[in-house]
């Protein structure tokens, strides 16, 4: 069946409809032999339209009785694409994952002023414990300390993680320091749940740098925050687009057990009850920080 717009007249009938560039390759075979020569450039041109070899091309072929007409991509190339490959279907369970959390800290903390920090810092602190207890890896970074420019991790965050040391960079992307991934791939597992303040940089940039080398990535929206809701939400459909998949707290601890008849679920029931509770006192009297510049002064 023809489809599109019909662009000349006489004895060939030109048809065009825009279609992505790429979207010509199928299961080893070409979808949509193409004829760009100067008669379909002519009726294009003629039509107001653009011609092949603009960026989003045109696809034609000849049918000796028919003229030029387009001829439709399948639908199996078409959707490959358009849609980025998705391999990170299906639930993550604890024994796949590593935890990475990366410069909470107070000075990089203090410039979140779109989410509530309390909520941030109880969510963070809640991953870190049950990952812990479910004995899945975790990983600490901080940015400018040894510069000093900035302080360690948190001591709320850090008390729960005794035995790990952070490991402190100078560039605001983690996947760029070479202590980081090495730690990253000492532990074998190529799941990466990762959290970072800010959500426009010190999550964003690791984030799809790691999926380039492709590792798959999932990110714990509510434990993680920026200056601004644009910036959080403009990071958060960046790093969607990339492929890195989204969560939330009390969804990724539920994937990392699963069945209430496990054992280990009866780690996640020793904390529920508490989170639970602190979670709804901070919903019910949420707090911002005012917005302030690097110079200014904090106000009390």
């Amino acid at each position: 069946m023809r489809t599109g717009r019909r662009m000349g007249s006489h004895n060939s009938i030109l048809y065009a409809v825009d279609v992505d560039p790429l979207s010509h390759m199928c299961a080893g075979r070409s979808c949509v032999p193409t004829a760009t020569n100067n008669a379909v450039n002519h009726h294009a041109l003629l039509a107001g339209s653009p011609t092949p070899s603009h960026s989003r091309a045109m696809r034609y072929h000849y049918r000796s009785n028919r003229g030029l007409s387009w001829r439709r991509p399948c639908l199996e190339s078409r959707r490959r694409s358009v849609m980025p490959e998705l391999k990170s279907r299906g639930v993550w369970d604890a024994s796949e994952c590593v935890l990475m959390l990366i410069d909470y800290q107070d000075h990089v903390l203090d410039v979140i002023f779109a989410q509530d920090r309390r909520v941030i810092e109880l969510n963070v602190r809640t991953l870190a414990k049950m990952a812990v207890a479910f004995k899945i890896p975790v990983i600490l970074s901080t940015v400018g300390v040894e510069m000093g420019a900035n302080g360690p991790t948190i001591e709320s965050l850090q008390s729960l993680l005794p035995h790990v040391k952070d490991i402190d960079r100078s560039t605001m992307n983690a996947w760029g320091d070479p202590k980081f991934v090495a730690a990253v791939k000492a532990t074998g597992r190529k799941r990466l749940v990762m959290c970072g303040i800010s959500t426009s940089a010190c999550l964003t940039y690791p984030a799809v740098s790691a999926l380039a080398d492709g590792n798959e990535v999932m990110f714990i929206e509510d434990a993680v925050g920026d200056s601004s809701k644009q910036q959080h939400d403009t990071a958060v459909l960046r790093l969607a687009h990339a492929g890195a998949i989204p969560n939330t707290t009390v969804g990724m601890i539920a994937e990392w057990f699963l069945d209430w008849k496990l054992p280990v679920a009866n780690e996640w029931r020793m904390v529920a009850p508490q989170y639970y509770d602190e979670i709804a006192a901070l919903q019910r009297t949420p707090e911002y920080q005012t917005p302030h510049g690097f110079t200014a002064k904090k106000h009390a």
